[in-house]
């Protein structure tokens, strides 16, 4: 490979590890090409891209870039993959993909700043999608809300149980 063409690749890695917050190195060992194909389509249907990876290149950018500690993880046939939202939801698809027949294999990543290993990355695969979670959050909210609104009208029928029966007893002492 010519060292213009190397150079070139290295600032495209450089410019592809650097604007994302967030990204997940996969291994793709022994997968014919038409699979990873068909990978990489299912996966952009997610929101998520993968891209084949140069070792030794890759290495070398993202040493420049100050993120030499993800070196470890590009050994062997390698592709990175980015995009969705945040992590969580890329952890998700690359893990799918990762127990589908062994398609890919999480090596590790990256998420703001922070380097994430497998473990890591299979325990943000398992949180579940934001909207859950806010659906959760406003249900833990509004159950002590509810309990209260419940409460507050016990009382006021009891108030109006308890005026009903002083009229009805003052209109019993009044005859």
């Amino acid at each position: 490979m010519a060292k213009e063409l190397k150079r070139r690749m290295v600032a495209e890695y450089k410019t592809e590890f650097g604007k994302y917050k967030h990204f997940i190195i996969v291994g793709y060992s022994g997968k014919e090409a038409g699979l990873l194909t068909d990978v990489r389509r299912r996966m952009r249907r997610s929101g998520v891209t993968i891209k084949v990876i140069k070792n030794s290149l890759a290495a070398l950018a993202l040493g420049e870039i100050g993120f030499e500690p993800l070196v470890k993880f590009i050994d062997g046939p390698s592709a990175l993959c980015f995009g969705g939202d945040d992590i969580v939801e890329l952890a998700r698809v690359a893990c799918t993909f990762d127990k589908a027949a062994d398609k890919l294999v999480v090596k590790g990543g990256w998420y703001e700043g922070v380097l994430a290993e497998v473990k890591d990355i299979n325990r943000f695969a398992t949180i579940p999608p934001r909207e859950i979670l806010y659906a959760q959050i406003a249900g833990t909210l509004s159950r002590p809300l509810a309990g209260l609104a419940g409460a507050m009208s016990e009382l006021l029928a009891k108030s109006g149980r308890l005026f009903k029966a002083l009229a009805q007893q003052k209109e019993t002492s009044d005859n």
